[in-house]
């Protein structure tokens, strides 16, 4: 049993033309603002009508141009938590959970907005109206109004966005425990990477209206398809390599040469043919770029080792727990944009900056990806 879109939907100046299947976990819908997320979601859920193409949840037809299909919101079976939540602000907890069982019988709405009243905790607020509760427990209110009609897709646009830090990792818990339990679909948008990561299998990567990627998170992470994947995943060290013999190659952008994993490695991307005419990186695929994940870089004692170069930070950002240093690699002649980012918590930042320059940076082959341009 799947969910199947593939929609397309003209806008001026703007067009979303997406194609997945998504299975019975949480995809993760994750793009820059504009990318055509809530666009997808609201095609999904019967609030805007795509120009083409078809959406089917289980063998039920939601939307078919060809055939003249489009189902109104109210016969799809789908859960919408906006991201300002929508609550109706004439209405108490117990009525706005209730709106959508307005043609069930009595009893059974009322077993169904009981169970939801436990479910999220908030049995002693049912009878208090928007406006006296918090924003977490607006979020609780909104999220048991879209699972109190039993829907068969769950679509969650930033429920987070407008909570802070404490708050939100309070109900990113609470959530994850909701949609382990949760039999049905659900997609899940939003724009931190490691909020993604925490709360959904798969990831759907966005941009302007197209997709760049899609996997599960893991395989996004580890190896990404292409630039704009890796980007998207957060990726902050990218360069343009030339291919220099069978397992090495200069990353231009950093002013260095690197040493690629065996060919025993377990990232297959690493072991893709590159070019053989020492030109920048390109080939039949188009362009190559080798990435390292700035968490991933490595400082070392030892200069001896694989991939290890002197280096020195450029500037410091420091947030309370942890450090991103930006670093140039000692007589590299890099182009500017080319300065390596490295991230450390602050227990390793204060062994780090007590040593004198030069620092020795090293890229540990297996740590590598290479991509292409996208």
């Amino acid at each position: 049993m799947a969910l199947y879109v593939d929609i397309e939907k003209n806008l001026p100046g703007f067009k979303l033309s997406v194609s997945f299947t998504a299975a019975k976990n949480t995809l993760g819908l994750l793009g820059s603002s504009g990318s055509g997320k809530t666009m997808t979601l609201r095609c999904i859920a019967g609030l805007l009508t795509p120009d083409r193409g078809k959406i089917v949840l289980n063998d039920k037809v939601f939307f078919d141009a060809k055939k003249g299909i489009n189902l109104p919101s109210r016969e799809r079976k789908v859960g919408y938590l906006f991201q300002n939540y929508a609550l109706f602000p004439h209405l108490n907890v117990e009525q706005n959970i209730s709106f959508g069982l307005r043609h069930c019988p009595r009893q059974e709405q009322s077993r169904r907005v009981a169970e939801m009243l436990e479910m999220m905790n908030l049995k002693g607020l049912k009878n208090r109206y928007p406006r006296q509760l918090s924003g977490g427990q607006q979020q609780r209110v909104a999220l048991a109004r879209s699972l109190v009609l039993e829907p068969e897709v769950l679509l969650l646009d930033e429920p987070f966005s407008a909570l802070d830090d404490c708050l939100r990792d309070q109900l990113e818990e609470q959530l994850r425990e909701t949609l382990g339990k949760y039999h049905g679909h659900s997609l899940y948008i939003t724009h931190n990477i490691e909020e993604a990561y925490r709360i959904c299998s798969e990831l759907l990567l966005l941009e302007e209206g197209r997709i760049a990627a899609s996997g599960p998170k893991e395989e996004l992470f580890s190896r990404p398809p292409n630039t704009l994947a890796a980007r998207l995943t957060g990726c902050k060290n990218l360069s343009r390599v030339r291919h220099i013999a069978h397992d090495t190659v200069e990353a231009l952008d950093w002013g260095c040469r690197l040493l690629l994993p065996s060919i025993n490695s377990p990232l297959p991307s690493i072991n893709s043919p590159l070019p053989t005419k020492g030109g920048e990186g390109k080939g039949e695929g188009g362009d190559y770029w080798i990435g390292i994940r700035e968490h991933l870089l490595s400082f070392v004692n030892d200069k001896t080792l694989t991939n290890t170069f002197p280096c020195r930070a450029m500037s410091v950002s420091e947030s309370p727990h942890s450090v991103t240093l930006t670093l140039r690699l000692d007589g590299a002649h890099n182009p500017p944009g080319g300065n390596l980012q490295a991230f450390l918590y602050k227990d390793a930042w204060e062994v780090l900056r007590k040593q004198p320059y030069p620092w020795l940076v090293r890229f540990e082959p297996a740590k590598l990806f290479l991509t292409k341009e996208k």
